[in-house]
């Protein structure tokens, strides 16, 4: 890779964003390919093309050169794939689970995991970097001059002491869901939120919520709430929240994509723009691709 977004500082935690999937992608495998004790995988979609095989390439590379590899994908994002797939790093001793399988019966252990998804992009390793954001890893992201689609996304790469977290949310999937203890050194409890940089997560029956804290930020918004989002239907307690912020002055902006992936989303979500209009949030959709981030400044 030629060249990298800037990286900036803030305390002690270094960022990095990246708004190309070209270069994430590139960014994320060779951060895997550097890897000497550990990497961890938490993914919704891992494609079957270039890009899943890249990384399912560079992850048995890790494995054999002596890191530990565990990854985590889920059986809905990824349909494409499954445990024959990933023989080439299962061979080596790579780790893999499939997140609420949806085949064979006998592994659906409650009807439930059908709508229980595994929707995170987490990739974290040595314990001292960390990439988060909505860019799954398959070929859509990447540019149409690479064969892609193009889709608009946002990834932060994160190196600092949150990394620790980051970790410890992936194990707190892999030990519940593969019945398996966690590492003695993996963090147990999250930096407090007064940190400039810190963790939140959203996970059946976790109290650090995401949208616990969207609805916390918007409403004590006092000049603007940008949000992209590219399915947004939001509850009728965000959409409050959303008014009520556009009452006290705030200029409130939501970005959706003009053409979904999904239209039975996009079709939700055009439902509520004549309301949210009438209420003075603005809203505007991004053509020419798909828009997939799920980001918000407030």
């Amino acid at each position: 890779m030629t060249s990298l977004p800037p990286a900036f500082m803030v305390d002690d935690t270094r960022l990095r964003l990246f708004r190309n999937g070209d270069e994430a992608v590139a960014r994320m495998i060779s951060a895997i390919e550097e890897a000497k004790s550990e990497v961890l995988l938490e993914m919704y979609w891992i494609g079957d093309d270039s890009v899943g095989r890249s990384v399912r390439q560079a992850l048995a590379d890790a494995q054999a050169r002596g890191a530990k590899v565990y990854v985590i994908y889920d059986a809905f994002g990824s349909f494409a794939i499954n445990e024959t797939w990933w023989q080439p790093l299962l061979r080596i001793g790579g780790k893999i689970h499939e997140y609420h399988a949806l085949w064979p019966p006998a592994r659906i252990r409650r009807m439930e995991h059908f709508e229980r998804r595994d929707h995170r992009k987490i990739l974290v390793v040595d314990d001292a970097q960390a990439f988060v954001g909505g860019l799954n890893l398959a070929l859509p992201w990447l540019s149409e001059a690479r064969g892609g689609a193009g889709w608009r996304d946002d990834v932060l790469e994160v190196s600092g002491p949150v990394v620790s977290n980051i970790r410890a949310l992936f194990y707190q999937v892999w030990s519940r869901e593969t019945l398996t203890p966690r590492p003695r050194d993996v963090a147990r409890s999250f930096q407090h939120q007064d940190k400039r940089v810190w963790i939140t997560a959203s996970q059946w029956r976790h109290v650090r919520s995401v949208r616990r804290e969207y609805l916390h930020r918007i409403a004590h918004a006092k000049s603007r709430v940008a949000i992209a989002n590219s399915y947004f239907v939001p509850d009728r307690r965000v959409r409050q929240a959303l008014r009520l912020a556009c009452q006290r002055g705030a200029n409130v902006r939501v970005m959706v994509p003009l053409r979904s992936d999904l239209p039975f989303v996009q079709w939700a979500s055009e439902a509520l723009f004549e309301g949210l209009l009438r209420d003075g949030i603005q809203i505007y959709q991004l053509g020419g691709t798909m828009l997939h981030s799920k980001t918000a400044i407030i």
